[in-house]
Order: structure tokens, then C-alpha cells, then sequence
């Protein structure tokens, strides 16, 4: 073979995309979800400690819960999360079954991720 003068050394950084990326992993489980037995887990990863916002959005665009966690309590901690939601909405009364959106969101950095939940009954 030929030889050739060896390649400049470069350095690779494997993991998150970039620094504001505070939240990964986001899903549902189970998914989809009979809110009149069991509860939805919602999990995700942070990078870092930092404040919450959980809200869930039926398809007309309305807001029907909202989750709000500090940052080092169960949920806002570095590390993998979990959220339960019963399918309350923020008045008490359970939502009908139907695809709904949970949005998260790192009140620091304005990250925000979005999954698909279905509801049945």
C-alpha cells in the first residue's frame, strides 16, 4: 500500500448536540394510556438541575394540565425523571380519551420537547 503523513489529531465530543439540549429521552409509558386504571409515566433526562414545565394540550390547542416542578426536586434533577400524570386535568376532572401533547420545557434555557400521548377508555 502507500503510505502517508498521518492525519491532524482531532477531538470528537459524543453525546448532546449542544449545551442548551438540557432535556433528552423524552416518552410515555404506557402509551397509549387508560387513565381509569393507571397512571402515565412521563420520563426524560436533564443534563442539569433545573426548573420544570409539564404541560399537557389536548388537539384544539388547550392547555388541560400543567405540571410545574423545581429544579433539584423529583423531576427537575440531572439524571433520568419521571412524572406520573393520572389524567387530571387542572381542575380535577379526568380528560376523554383522545391524543394529547405533552410539552416539557427548561424554565432556564427555553428548551422544549414535545410527545404524543394517547388516552383511551
Amino acid at each position: 500500500g502507500v503510505w502517508s503523513d498521518p492525519s491532524q489529531e482531532t477531538r470528537v465530543v459524543l453525546g448532546m448536540a449542544s449545551r442548551a439540549e438540557v432535556i433528552s429521552g423524552l416518552k410515555a409509558y404506557p402509551n397509549p394510556v387508560d387513565v381509569r386504571k393507571t397512571a402515565a409515566k412521563i420520563y426524560y433526562d436533564l443534563n442539569r438541575d433545573t426548573d420544570i414545565e409539564i404541560m399537557i394540550y389536548d388537539l384544539f390547542g388547550v392547555v388541560v394540565r400543567t405540571i410545574t416542578i423545581t429544579s433539584g426536586s423529583e423531576g427537575g434533577r440531572t439524571g433520568g425523571n419521571t412524572v406520573g400524570w393520572d389524567g387530571s386535568r387542572d381542575d380535577g376532572e379526568k380528560v376523554s380519551f383522545g391524543v394529547y401533547l405533552v410539552r416539557i420545557k427548561a424554565k432556564a434555557t427555553g428548551n422544549v420537547k414535545v410527545y404524543k400521548l394517547g388516552v383511551i377508555h
